[in-house]
């Protein structure tokens, strides 16, 4: 449904998936044991992965790619209080990927870390 092509490896001791679509790469390791939760389930937030698309106008193509395959949306595309525009997809599981760009680098990039370049730290 994503669109990636698949390189499996299933069995390996340690059964793995890779996954790759354009210039990014997914590695999918199958759970060993116990159940798999979400980051949302388990911490009441979060994403289990994220999606860098190369321009903020992909975040939308993606989306209504996604969209016309019947993919489990949870949230449209929106722009986020910390400045990146985004929408989040639940995968079979449940497990939430988030797909989006930073669309206001003033927001976002707001508070820089103590060992960015720029604070002359080496």
């Amino acid at each position: 449904m994503l669109g990636f092509d698949a390189v499996e490896h299933y069995e390996n001791a340690e059964p793995f998936v890779a996954l790759y679509r354009d210039s990014v790469e997914l590695v999918v390791v199958q759970a060993a044991r116990g159940r798999v939760e979400s980051n949302y389930e388990r911490y009441g937030a979060g994403y289990d992965a994220y999606l860098d698309p190369e321009d903020i106008a992909d975040v939308d193509l993606i989306y209504e790619e996604l969209c016309e395959k019947g993919a489990r949306i949870a949230a449209a595309p929106a722009t986020t209080p910390y400045g990146s525009y985004e929408f989040v997809l639940e995968d079979v599981d449940g497990r939430r990927i988030g797909i989006g760009r930073v669309k206001d680098e003033g927001v976002f990039f707001k508070r820089k870390p103590s060992w960015s370049r720029s604070s002359g730290a080496s």
